[in-house]
């Protein structure tokens, strides 16, 4: 199940980035206007870069793992 939920997050991690980006800037340019609009992206491109940055950061370190203990295993088949 563990591995399931980690594919799966990381086949959303890029969409949930494009969400995370654009939403406060449409909320912003819809309230205030375009200049809002483009802080709203900034503010989100930044929140985006923390949140999904890090959440593809430990995406690969799993994956670093899973090949490095598919490695040891085939030294220890030798």
């Amino acid at each position: 199940m563990n591995k399931f939920l980690a594919n799966a997050l990381s086949s959303v991690n890029a969409f949930i980035a494009l969400i995370i980006i654009f939403v406060p800037g449409i909320v912003g340019g819809i309230s205030a206007g375009p200049i809002v609009f483009i802080l709203g992206c900034l503010a989100g491109l930044i929140l985006a870069i923390l949140i999904c940055g890090t959440l593809a950061l430990l995406i690969n370190i799993k994956d670093e793992l899973v090949l490095a203990n598919q490695s040891l295993n085939d030294l220890k088949k030798k």
